[in-house]
């Protein structure tokens, strides 16, 4: 969803830069230092480049956002109820008002080929409710899970929480992230009672 939201913004100021200099609106075109008409603005490639660039980002982030939902919604339809269990969490990249966006990793059980899998999710901006090794249940569909609920270690049935458990995978991700916290995007480990950024 902020992919598309991001490349709708984006390409909206884009598209009203684009027609303040190739709308004919009648202002004034100024190119290093000199005043130049709107036909000899529109005949010029270099500005042309310069917006295409920012065009490409733009429609690259809507198209990317608009993929996603489409996913989403098949998963949704499609996808099998299962459980899963958060691995790792970690900043994506993306933030909004200096709020970071979360990506986590989950080992997911799938009951159809009663096997796991580690399938990367993004969680969203505010996401304190979540924590490496919870349980949560999942729709699972070609390699994609939407998150249906939260839910506590005793919803998982015995069979299936053994095998989220057991994962080697799993367990090299718990025994590294053991006494880590998550604050504010950053991760944050316990070492002889001190805290230090890792």
């Amino acid at each position: 969803m902020f992919n598309l939201f991001f490349g709708l913004i984006w390409t909206i100021i884009v598209a009203i830069v684009t027609f303040v200099f190739y709308g004919n609106t009648g202002g004034t075109i100024t190119v290093n230092g000199e005043i130049v008409s709107q036909a000899e603005f529109n005949g010029m490639l270099f500005p042309k480049i310069f917006l295409g660039i920012f065009w490409i980002i733009g429609i690259f982030f809507i198209i990317k956002g608009a993929k996603k939902i489409f996913i989403d919604k098949k998963t949704s339809v499609l996808g099998e109820e299962t459980f899963a269990r958060i691995i790792n969490m970690y900043p994506s990249g993306a933030s909004v008002n200096n709020i970071p966006e979360i990506k986590a990793d989950f080992c997911v059980y799938i009951p159809s080929s009663n096997n796991t899998e580690i399938i990367s999710e993004i969680l969203g901006l505010n996401v304190v409710k979540y924590s490496i090794g919870s349980y949560v249940s999942v729709k699972y569909y070609e390699g994609d899970i939407n998150i249906t609920s939260l839910i506590s270690e005793e919803q998982v049935p015995y069979g299936i929480k053994e095998k989220l458990n057991s994962d080697i995978l799993t367990k090299e991700y718990l025994e590294k992230n053991e006494n880590v916290i998550l604050v504010d995007g950053v991760k944050y480990k316990k070492v002889d009672d001190e805290k230090n950024n890792i």
